[in-house]
């Protein structure tokens, strides 16, 4: 199905076609498949995808003209402009050309990075096997718990959450301490005030043993967190000091698509996605004891504000026998400014 979301450009026109008026108030997007694959109406005045792959317009549909994807589709157009985080409609048809069974699979989703990452969506919309999800991501906090214990090894209620505040009352289900990373997600970024204890009564009992702490907590970074068995235990974090805003920030990306070895060299296509441009860093290859097999230099990028990716390959050359299984690369930046994430700076063999 047509996705409205950001995805790496590939063997695309640059040539962005003139934008029609919109035929109604409000509306951001519209595509038709009457025009071929330039949308009807985009917002952001960019009305041709950025990704198209396996798809074909054929007449007939629900409504004029429809597209037919393949196995393997991708459609995508750029989102920034053409949707927002604020309550509005979305609307389309969908046909499956044969029944569908248990096997799940995606049908609409919209991405926060210049590439289809399952890790970077938004809004998405999916057959689930037996039905169909649809939902918008937006997570206060994320959890990962060391082994053995699991996601069923605590029960975790966040009762209110704001960007600046939020409490977590948590049980540990199992019989020994579960060591927990608590990792952020729609939250401001700077320096949080973390007080942790436990109650008897979740609902109206004091806090026994609190301990404050402050720390650094901003989107995709994590605080570490040990709950005691058998035991409710209670966070209360509030942002005491802003950090840099999200939007006022670089960013610079990798992900394994991005990396081809080609003979004695190692071409990485690094990627700015912030909102400001990104400075001049260093692409660092390393094997898995994390010696540093070769590096060079990127130069600075601009950020993407005309919608259009801003990217740079980079060359490292392989020293003899070189083994990076199990090793990195990463992209380092120089500058002084903090990045959006640091969850798209390395990549893992």
């Amino acid at each position: 199905m047509a996705a409205l979301a950001n995805a790496q450009q590939v063997g695309l026109p640059k040539v962005v076609p003139a934008v029609p008026a919109a035929a109604e108030p409000g509306l951001l997007f519209y595509l038709s498949g009457d025009h071929g694959f330039n949308a009807d109406y985009a917002a952001n005045g960019n009305v041709a995808p950025n990704f198209q792959s396996d798809i074909q317009i054929l007449p007939g549909g629900a409504k004029g003209s429809y597209i037919q994807c393949g196995n393997n589709q991708l459609l995508s157009y750029w989102a920034p402009g053409n949707i927002y985080a604020q309550r509005g409609t979305l609307s389309f048809y969908w046909r499956s050309r044969d029944p569908v069974d248990e096997t799940a699979f995606p049908v609409f989703r919209v991405g926060y990075a210049d590439h289809s990452s399952w890790d970077q969506v938004w809004l998405r919309i999916d057959y689930n096997g037996h039905g169909f999800d649809a939902f918008v991501t937006g997570n206060v906090v994320g959890w990962q718990f060391d082994q053995p214990a699991s996601d069923e090894s605590v029960a975790i209620l966040i009762p209110d959450a704001t960007p600046d505040h939020f409490k977590v009352i948590a049980y540990n289900l199992d019989a020994v301490p579960v060591k927990a990373h608590m990792t952020g997600w729609e939250i401001d970024p700077g320096k949080w005030e973390i007080t942790q204890g436990t109650q008897t009564d979740a609902t109206t009992g004091p806090l026994q043993g609190g301990v404050t702490r402050t720390a650094d907590f901003e989107r995709s970074s994590s605080l570490d967190v040990t709950f005691p068995p058998h035991t409710t235990t209670v966070l209360e974090l509030k942002l005491v000091e802003k950090g840099v805003p999200y939007w006022s920030r670089p960013d610079l990306g990798i992900d394994p698509g991005d990396v081809k070895v080609e003979g004695k060299t190692m071409k990485v296509t690094v990627h700015s996605l912030g909102s400001v441009d990104a400075p001049a860093s260093k692409v660092v290859l390393r094997d898995r004891t994390g010696k540093v097999l070769a590096a060079a230099k990127a130069a600075p990028l601009k950020a993407p504000l005309d919608l259009v990716p801003k990217t740079e390959v980079v060359t490292l050359v392989l020293p003899a026998n070189a083994d990076w299984k199990g090793g990195s690369v990463t992209i380092e930046s120089s500058g002084n400014l903090p990045e959006i994430t640091q969850r798209n700076n390395r990549v893992q063999f």
